[in-house]
């Protein structure tokens, strides 16, 4: 969350590594629409929601750039898959998740124009579908690749509301039966960062298409 920056209080850190990390955790759900492709050509529409939880640790070796790493976990969900042959529908299990991600400040805000962020992320979360009846479960198993832009304003020093657009691809595995990907490759965000004192913030997030989403987090910067 690269919107989050100073409050003007004093740090707790001011010297070393710490004075320029920020640690925290988000919580959310994704609702998707995917298609899946067989080697025989076979083709089907599905409708995927999925729980997640992430802890994170984001550092800036420069005052612009940002760099995170995620590791958590994706609690689980359900999927529907509409076959020629028929509708499938199961549970996803839980699995692990991973992130890694780069923001960079484009342009800081002033007492009119906002902050403009751009960033990259790239994403990996390994469950299992068990659809329903069925005792076995299957690898599912999602690769993602995005990129971002965020603009954002400061009012009363401590709330930071903001919009991002996110542009985003790659491969989903079904077992070893099928190949799938996002139906839009987009998202539109807007969210709040609160920036309290003492290095704390809270943010949330509402997306509402066409990759749905919703989001909450909590962080603590000790040089903030």
């Amino acid at each position: 969350m690269g919107v989050v920056s100073c409050d003007g209080s004093a740090p707790l850190v001011s010297r070393g590594w710490l004075a320029n990390a920020r640690f925290g955790a988000t919580f959310g759900t994704t609702f998707a629409s995917l298609r899946f492709a067989t080697d025989d050509g076979r083709k089907a529409d599905a409708e995927l929601a999925h729980r997640m939880t992430t802890a994170f640790l984001e550092w800036r070796p420069i005052r612009r750039l940002s760099l995170s790493v995620g590791l958590g976990a994706l609690v689980g969900g359900r999927v529907s898959i509409d076959w020629p042959t028929g509708v499938e529908r199961g549970e996803l299990l839980p699995g692990p998740l991973g992130t890694a991600s780069v923001s960079y400040l484009v342009a800081n805000e002033g007492k009119v124009a906002p902050f403009v962020l751009v960033g990259g992320q790239l994403g990996v979360g390994g469950e299992r579908l068990r659809l329903d009846g069925a005792a076995a479960a299957e690898r599912f198993t999602a690769f993602d690749v995005r990129v971002s832009a965020t603009i954002g304003k400061t009012f009363a020093k401590r709330l930071r509301p903001y919009l991002s657009v996110r542009a985003f691809g790659g491969p989903v595995l079904l077992g070893e039966r099928a190949v799938g990907s996002d139906r839009y490759h987009l998202q539109v965000a807007a969210g709040l960062a609160v920036v309290m004192p003492r290095g704390v913030d809270v943010f949330g997030e509402i997306a509402p298409g066409p990759e749905r989403a919703i989001a909450l987090g909590v962080g603590f910067a000790p040089g903030r």
